[in-house]
């Protein structure tokens, strides 16, 4: 598991946060307060679902590479090309296959 600071994690205004998803807020539970936010990707880009990361002392966990490919049984080679595991211009990105994958973001209402 990698453990990362919020603090290090992109803010977004609510606004913002919408607007760069296309969120329909509506269809999701539990967003418009600050926090910490996965988004889901399914296959070709559509989110799946928003829900909010659980923080303890400022920090999150996810899974690291090497901990998403333990649970790849088959063709692990193949995966091993699309699962990626990082942070770009603040955001964390974690890529599972060649379609799905999520993204970790922090909103804050101020």
């Amino acid at each position: 598991m990698l453990k990362i600071d919020v603090n290090d994690i992109r803010a977004f205004t609510y606004s913002d946060f919408v607007s760069r998803y296309l969120l329909d807020v509506d269809g999701f539970d539990g967003i418009g307060e600050s926090g910490v936010y996965k988004i889901d990707f399914g296959s070709r880009g559509v989110i799946e679902n928003v829900s909010e990361v659980e923080v303890v002392d400022g920090m999150i966990e996810i899974e690291s590479k090497d901990d998403i490919l333990e649970n790849v049984i088959l063709d692990r080679e193949y995966f091993e090309e699309f699962v990626d595991v990082g942070m770009y211009d603040g955001i964390v990105e974690v890529s599972l296959n060649e379609e799905e994958g999520y993204e970790i973001v922090r909103v804050d209402r101020g």
